[in-house]
């Protein structure tokens, strides 16, 4: 069984040696320095990106814009955030206003997982 890749993934305002290795292949668990608050993930079979996303608007019906933000996490560790309004007029239901809502998360994620760097080849040496 092949061992599984993981890829640092560097958090908040990371010093230059993480923001240096935010991406590469690494160890699980690998932590730079002491009191490193960064973290590895596991790298997922293909090269998958993994997003999350939120949508706030107001109370409705009706609901006329909500705003979207996006977060995906590309298959070399590194992360990248997008925000922008989704037209939710057409909505009656909270059914709809969730699928337009979900619909426009999963569009802007694709479009940013196409645009994901490829994850660095282990370092063998």
């Amino acid at each position: 069984m092949a061992e599984e890749e993981h890829v640092f993934e560097a958090s908040g305002d990371p010093c230059p040696l993480c923001a240096a290795l935010a991406g590469q292949v690494v160890p699980a668990g690998y932590q730079p320095h002491p009191g490193c608050l960064c973290r590895t993930v596991k790298r997922k079979d293909g090269g998958e990106c993994h997003y999350t996303g939120s949508g706030i608007g107001t109370p409705g019906p009706p609901w006329t814009t909500t705003e979207v933000t996006v977060t995906v996490l590309c298959p070399d560790g590194s992360s990248v955030g997008y925000s922008m309004p989704v037209d939710t007029s057409s909505a009656t239901t909270f059914a709809e206003w969730l699928d337009l809502v979900d619909g426009a998360m999963y569009e802007a994620a694709e479009d940013i997982c196409d645009d994901c760097p490829e994850p660095s080849a282990p370092d063998v040496s």
